[in-house]
């Protein structure tokens, strides 16, 4: 395993006698050597780089990482590119910040691995095409290692990504969370910063950080207020006195898609800790205005009917991709299966290619005149899901 000077490339030995050149940055491989000798045979080593009597490497239990590249940091932790040394391939590594090393130990220490163990299991094992998927958790330092999106999250590439992409991602977006709520889990942080992007070969999302995601107890409602300021379910303020379920994640989405395609409203004066349901109340009320001066259309209703204040009366993630199929807002798209808006240039099975549109109708207005999908349709897209 060795690295070029610059840090761009990896050369990584390979059992059958070859060396592959991989970018370090994309993952993507540049160039295959043929012949190398015996002595270049990979070999794995333990986090210690150990020998054994033989003086050769002690092989270890787990792959070895190198780290090439900080992609990310926040206040409880750090997210590394990481190259495995067998392979070559790239990886994203989340590594945490222990708060309370020094300060706590015994029980705190405890609860704080137990809230990382969390987080990898319900990436791990919930296996979905828009869900990051985590493949290893290492405990010293405490590190999960998982998936890698060179596109970074959907704001690093927001002036790529067109209005159909945006359905795209909502739908895909719609369809982790059937997942996930079918498995009684609540994300509870939805944003754009936790959705992460493909755009090559085909444009795909995944959304990623459990951290703070809760596994619902039967019809127990959840109370700590938690998420961000602008994308929080009312119920999820302090005061509110209500608890809050998945329904919660059904409103951040849909603040998540009117940013994403009309823009948010201008956000009320500074946010005051000792009154919360005031701001929460003002912000609220401008985002409902804000979608209701759009134009009538499947996308805006759909919108609306996730936007609302009481929980109860809030679509269901399920309802709101069969809704979407019904009237032709979304589609699947054949070869990798993940929700696309119906208008993705991929595989259409109405010979749309968004390379040839003139652009004179926008995504949400191509929709407002198309038949609904037939009933059989739909109760196969319900199997599917």
């Amino acid at each position: 395993m060795a690295f070029s000077p610059d840090g761009q490339v990896v050369a990584s030995a390979a059992d059958d006698r070859t060396v592959q050149m991989w970018n370090s940055s994309t993952g993507v491989e540049t160039q295959k050597l043929a012949g190398h000798d015996n002595l270049c045979r990979p070999a794995a080593t333990s986090p210690q780089g150990c020998l054994n009597n033989n003086g050769k490497i002690t092989p270890s239990t787990r792959p070895l990482y190198y780290s090439t590249a900080v992609l990310g940091k926040g206040e409880f932790g750090q997210v590394f590119l990481v190259v495995q040394a067998r392979t070559g391939q790239c990886f994203a590594a989340k590594t945490f910040f222990d708060h309370n090393k020094k300060r706590h130990a015994g029980e705190r220490d405890e609860a704080w691995r137990r809230d990382i163990r969390r987080e990898y299991e319900i990436a791990a094992l919930n296996p979905h095409s828009n869900i990051v998927k985590a493949f290893e958790l290492q405990e010293e330092p405490m590190t999960i290692i998982m998936e890698y999106y060179p596109g970074g999250n959907i704001e690093d590439v927001c002036h790529d990504v067109s209005e159909i992409d945006y359905v795209s991602a909502f739908g895909q977006v719609l369809s982790a969370l059937v997942f996930l709520h079918g498995n009684g889990i609540v994300h509870r942080d939805l944003k754009p910063q936790n959705i992460l992007v493909q755009t090559e070969p085909r444009f795909k999302v995944a959304v990623t950080d459990f951290g703070i995601s809760k596994v619902l107890q039967g019809d127990t409602l959840l109370q700590t207020f938690c998420g961000t300021l602008l994308y929080a379910a009312p119920e999820m303020y302090p005061g509110s006195g209500a608890g809050h379920d998945t329904s919660a994640d059904i409103w951040s989405l849909s603040v998540i898609m009117l940013g994403w395609m009309f823009g948010l409203p201008k956000e009320p004066l500074m946010y005051d800790a000792k009154e919360p349901a005031k701001w929460a109340s003002q912000w609220h009320s401008r985002l409902i205005r804000k979608l209701h001066d759009q134009e009538d259309c499947t996308l805006t209703g759909l919108l609306l009917s996730m936007m609302k204040l009481v929980p109860y009366y809030r679509s269901s993630a399920e309802w709101c991709v069969l809704h979407g199929l019904e009237h032709r807002l979304f589609r699947w798209r054949k070869g990798d299966g993940v929700l696309v808006c119906i208008d993705d240039r991929f595989d259409c099975e109405d010979g749309f290619d968004a390379d040839h549109h003139d652009g004179t109708e926008t995504a949400t207005a191509q929709t407002k005149n198309r038949a609904p999908t037939t009933t059989s349709a739909i109760e196969e897209a319900a199997d599917r899901l």
